[in-house]
C-alpha cells in the first residue's frame, strides 16, 4: 500500500493543498495594503470622542459650544512677533478674517468658511486703551498679560512695552471645528497667510491650541509608525539573519512579520466598512485609527516573528529527526497548539480593555486582539506553505542546527538558570523589590489626558507649546463657566429680596464676582492669565458711574 502523501502535497479539487493554501491567504493579504492605507488616512485624535455622549463632561462641552464658539482655536507667532511689529500680525489677521455673512442662498457658502472670527493681541490692546474703557496702556497690557502678550524680556515687569511678544487669535468656524480635514485644510492656511503676509518661513511659524493638538499628533503618530516600521523591518531581518543563519529564512520570518503588521491595521478599516454597511452608520465609530491603535501593528509585528521563528526551529527539529517529507506539517502539529493558546490569551487579555468608556482604549483592545490572532494565522499559514514549496538544503538545516543540535539552551542561559535557583530567596527578594518598585512607578505616572502631553518633547507640537510658554503664556485653555439663574438677578431699582429667599444680583454686581473670581484664579500658579468679560471692564469707580448713569 502506498504511503499516504502529506497535507500540503495532497490534491483538493485537482490542486495541490499548499497552492489552495496560498491562494487564499494571497486573496487577503492583497486587501491589506489598501486597508492600512485608508486606516492611516482616518487616524483621527480629536479628545471630543474618547468618551460616551452621555458623560458629563461631554454634555457640558456640547452646552458651551452652543452657547460660545470659543473651545476651538489657534494661537498663531513668531520669534519677532512683538507689539512694535503690530503691522504685520494684524496683515496675517486680516487675510484670514471671515467676510460678513450675506443674506440669502449665498449665506451657505460663509457656513463653510474656516474661521469663525480672528483677534490679536494689539488689537485687543487697542480696544481697551479706547473709549469707553480708556484704560492706560501699563494696566491695557497687565491684562492681557500671560494671554495675548508675554511678559517683558527678562520676565520683569514695565520696560518697553515695543517689545513684548504678542500673538494672534483664529477661532475655527463649526464646520472646521466638526470636519478633521478642514480643520487641516485651515492650518494650512494660516501657515500660507503667515508666511505670505509676514515674510517668515513657514517652519518657524509657532501654532499652538486645541485646534492644532490633534492633527499635529495624527502627524506625529503616522510618522512615528513608518519611522519606526522601516527601523524594525531592518533589525528583524538582520536579527533573523543572525540567529537562522540564513538570509533567504530570515526574509521568510521578516516578510510575513510585516505583512502581519499591516494586516492588523487594515482590519481596523475593514471593521468601519462593517459598521456603516450593518448598523447604518454615517461614520464608523471603533473602525478608525487613533495614536493608540497605531501602535497595534508592533503588537502583531511581534507575534508574528515569535511565531514564525519558532516554526522555522520546528521545521528543523523535523527535518533532523524525520526528513524533508511531511516536515512543514509535523512543524505546524508542534507549534499551532501552544501558539493558539498564546493568541487567544493575547485577545482576551486585551479584549478586557473593550469594556472602558475611553473610545482609544476600547479600540486598541478589540483590534489589538484581533490582530493577534491573525498575526498568528498568517504565520501559521504562511510560513509552512514556504517551507513545503521551497525546503531548505540539508547545508541550511546543518548551519541552523550548528553545535546546539538538540536545541539545548546556550551555556550563559544555563548559567544564569544556575545562578536563579541556588539563590532562590534572593531571587524572591529581588522579584519582591521589583514589584515594589513597579507599582510605586505606577502610582507617579502621568495620566493627563491633553493631547500635548501625550507628544515627544522632540515633536514640533511640544517645542511650541514650550516655545509659547515661554514667549506668551500657558497655550493650554480651561474654560470656566459661571452662571447665575434669570430668577436670581434683578434690575438696580428692583428690591435685592423679593422673593425673600435668596439675594439677587445686578449687573453690575455679577460684573463684580466675576471680576474677583478672574482675580482669585489668575493668583493660582499654574495659570498664566485669565481673560473673562471682566478683562475688557473699566476700573470699579468708572464702572460703577455707567451703571449709575
Amino acid at each position: 500500500m502506498p504511503k499516504q502523501p502529506s497535507f500540503l502535497a495532497r490534491y483538493t479539487l485537482g490542486q495541490p493543498n499548499y497552492l489552495l493554501i496560498a491562494l487564499a491567504v494571497a486573496f487577503l493579504i492583497a486587501l491589506a495594503p489598501r486597508g492600512a492605507y485608508n486606516a492611516l488616512c482616518s487616524n483621527s485624535n480629536n479628545v471630543d470622542g474618547w468618551l460616551p455622549a452621555a458623560q458629563k463632561a461631554i454634555v457640558d462641552l456640547d452646552w458651551f459650544r452652543e452657547q460660545f464658539d470659543g473651545d476651538q482655536f489657534v494661537l498663531v507667532s513668531w520669534e519677532g512677533c512683538t507689539l512694535a511689529e503690530a503691522g504685520k500680525l494684524q496683515r496675517v489677521a486680516r487675510k484670514l478674517a471671515p467676510e460678513e455673512a450675506p443674506a440669502g442662498p449665498a449665506k451657505a457658502a460663509t457656513e463653510m468658511r474656516l474661521f469663525a472670527r480672528v483677534a490679536t493681541g494689539p488689537d485687543i490692546l487697542d480696544q481697551l486703551m479706547a473709549p469707553p474703557y480708556s484704560l492706560p496702556q501699563e494696566a491695557a497690557i497687565s491684562r492681557l498679560e500671560g494671554a495675548m502678550i508675554g511678559k517683558a524680556p527678562g520676565g520683569a515687569r514695565g520696560g518697553d512695552p515695543a517689545t513684548r511678544t504678542t500673538c494672534l487669535a483664529a477661532y475655527l468656524s463649526p464646520w472646521a471645528s466638526e470636519n478633521e480635514a478642514v480643520r487641516r485644510q485651515a492650518i494650512d492656511r494660516i501657515r500660507e497667510v503667515a508666511s505670505a503676509e509676514a515674510h517668515i518661513d513657514p517652519a518657524s511659524i509657532r501654532m499652538a491650541g486645541p485646534g492644532i493638538d490633534a492633527i499635529a499628533m495624527d502627524d506625529a503618530s503616522q510618522s512615528t509608525l513608518l519611522r519606526f516600521g522601516a527601523v524594525a523591518a531592518i533589525a528583524g531581518l538582520a536579527i533573523g539573519t543572525w540567529r537562522l543563519r540564513s538570509f533567504a529564512l530570515a526574509a521568510l520570518v521578516t516578510a510575513v512579520a510585516v505583512v502581519s503588521a499591516a494586516a492588523s491595521l487594515a482590519i481596523v478599516f475593514y471593521f468601519g466598512i462593517v459598521e456603516v454597511l450593518a448598523l447604518g452608520r454615517v461614520a464608523p465609530l471603533l473602525g478608525r485609527a487613533d495614536a493608540l491603535v497605531l501602535a497595534i501593528p508592533a503588537v502583531a509585528y511581534l507575534l508574528s516573528m515569535l511565531a514564525s521563528l519558532r516554526l522555522v526551529y520546528n521545521y528543523r527539529d523535523a527535518r533532523l529527526n524525520g526528513g524533508a517529507e511531511g516536515a512543514a506539517e509535523r512543524a505546524v502539529a508542534d507549534g499551532w497548539p501552544q501558539w493558539g493558546v498564546i493568541a487567544l490569551l493575547v485577545a482576551a487579555a486585551l479584549g478586557t480593555l473593550c469594556v472602558s468608556d475611553l473610545l482609544p482604549a476600547r479600540r486598541f483592545g478589540l483590534f489589538a486582539g484581533l490582530g493577534a490572532m491573525a498575526s498568528i494565522g498568517l504565520a501559521l499559514s504562511l510560513v509552512p506553505v514556504f517551507l513545503h514549496r521551497f525546503p531548505p538544503s540539508e547545508r541550511a538545516i546543518a548551519l541552523l542546527a550548528g553545535e546546539n543540535r538538540r536545541g539545548a539552551p546556550p551555556r550563559w542561559l544555563n548559567d544564569l538558570f544556575e545562578v536563579g535557583t541556588a539563590g532562590r530567596m534572593a531571587m524572591l527578594v529581588v522579584g519582591a523589590l521589583a514589584l515594589a518598585a513597579a507599582g510605586w512607578g505606577v502610582t507617579k505616572l502621568d495620566a493627563s489626558p491633553r493631547l500635548p502631553a501625550l507628544a515627544s518633547g522632540r515633536s514640533q507640537l511640544m517645542q511650541d507649546y514650550a516655545w509659547f510658554d515661554e514667549h506668551v503664556g500657558n497655550a493650554v485653555p480651561m474654560e470656566v463657566v459661571l452662571t447665575v439663574p434669570i430668577e436670581r438677578r434683578r434690575e438696580a431699582s428692583e428690591p435685592a429680596e423679593a422673593d425673600g429667599q435668596q439675594y439677587r444680583l445686578t449687573l453690575q454686581e455679577c460684573m463684580a464676582l466675576m471680576r474677583d473670581l478672574e482675580r482669585r484664579i489668575g493668583a493660582l500658579s499654574q495659570v498664566s492669565a485669565v481673560l473673562s468679560p471682566a478683562t475688557a471692564m473699566p476700573a470699579a469707580e468708572a464702572l460703577a458711574m455707567m451703571f449709575v448713569a
